[in-house]
């Protein structure tokens, strides 16, 4: 993602500060941003690093994340992902954010992320829900981790995908029911902004 990008989700503005969904809603994160646009190869990789069990593709995407963390100057006290429930890692094998967050921090020199949030609720894929839809599913999905860690912290959550952000969104409003002072969070890539501004 190049040139102008929406102050609050990330995805791509135009010449407009924030994109048209980010005018209309409260997300409890800060600020997002995202490496890529998720369509053509950006895309076919995802769908193959989440679902087909091709997990080396972690390595490329965290090169593009550290790249973005580094351009944009993201101040953070600790990284953390966004957590799958038990069953869900069974399923899969794998939790692919942890994976992307272990990698991300090796590229820079980091600690290992930090495990802050678990989920304790299993809710339907986001894939198949409206934005309002989404954002009912995940109510009271996360929980905190580690008080401790979190309290009076910058915290980067690492997450594959943003679509709407209701995922980033609800967990930083766990994070900071726990005292985070501020909840960052980076994303391999995001859908287009398709709604508009009245």
């Amino acid at each position: 993602i190049e040139g102008n990008a929406c102050r609050k989700c990330g995805k791509p503005a135009g010449e407009s500060e924030f994109c048209g969904r980010c005018g209309k809603r409260e997300l409890f994160f800060d600020r997002a941003w995202s490496a890529l646009v998720y369509d053509g190869a950006a895309r076919k990789a995802m769908l193959a690093y989440k679902f087909g069990g091709y997990k080396y593709i972690a390595n490329t995407f965290a090169k593009f994340l550290a790249d973005k963390a580094v351009k944009e100057n993201i101040a953070f006290d600790a990284v953390t992902y966004v957590p799958l429930t038990q069953k869900d890692r069974r399923k899969r094998g794998y939790n692919q954010t942890r994976l992307l967050a272990e990698k991300f921090c090796d590229i820079l020199d980091l600690p290992p992320p930090a495990v802050l949030l678990e989920k304790t609720k299993q809710t339907e894929k986001q894939e198949k829900l409206d934005f309002k839809e989404r954002a009912v599913n995940l109510k009271g999905a996360f929980a905190a981790a580690d008080k401790d860690r979190i309290k009076g912290g910058r915290i980067l959550i690492i997450d594959d995908v943003l679509t709407t952000g209701a995922t980033a969104s609800e967990c930083a409003k766990t994070l900071k029911k726990c005292g985070a002072d501020k909840v960052f969070v980076l994303t391999v890539a995001t859908r287009k902004e398709t709604i508009k501004l009245d």
